[in-house]
């Protein structure tokens, strides 16, 4: 198994699940405007003595239904796995941006491949390469300045 795959189903919940709330909306509103036009056609159709509407509405709704259950789904399916492409990155940046506000010296923010947002790694790779410096530089000249002193200095 690689050490690549993810660990988490969600890496951000509260993102992931509000944007798929989001695409699950647009779905839902898409097939309801579907229904609606389907009914405004049927309205004033008649069938023989029957109104169009009262024939076919039982079906139309049962057709509406199930299209939802499948949809919903779905939608909410291919909107967690799209996120991931953002989410994990976004995480990827939150802990690297952790350990250098913890004074700890992180390697080079590294994505997966397919990730989404590599431009903005290698962007913050440069940005905080300086920091990471200064903070090693920092480190090497306090262990100097806590060492002993040698008789040369004498």
């Amino acid at each position: 198994m690689s050490s690549n795959l993810r660990k988490k189903t969600l890496i951000r919940p509260a993102m992931q699940l509000r944007i798929c709330m989001t695409f699950i909306a647009a779905s839902a509103s898409g097939l309801t405007v579907m229904l609606a036009f389907a009914l405004a056609l049927l309205q004033g159709v008649h069938i023989g003595n029957d109104d169009a509407l009262s024939v076919v509405m039982p079906a139309l709704m049962r057709a509406y239904w199930v299209a939802m259950l499948v949809t919903i789904p779905g939608t909410l399916a291919v909107g967690i796995l799209s996120t991931f492409l953002v989410a994990g990155p976004m995480h990827r940046f939150t802990l690297f941006l952790t350990d250098i506000v913890e004074g700890k010296q992180p390697e080079d923010c590294h994505l997966r491949a397919g990730d989404e947002l590599t431009d903005f790694c290698d962007l913050l790779n440069k940005a905080t390469a300086p920091l990471r410096v200064v903070q090693s530089d920092g480190a090497e000249e306090e262990l100097r300045e806590s060492a002993p002193q040698s008789s040369e200095a004498a």
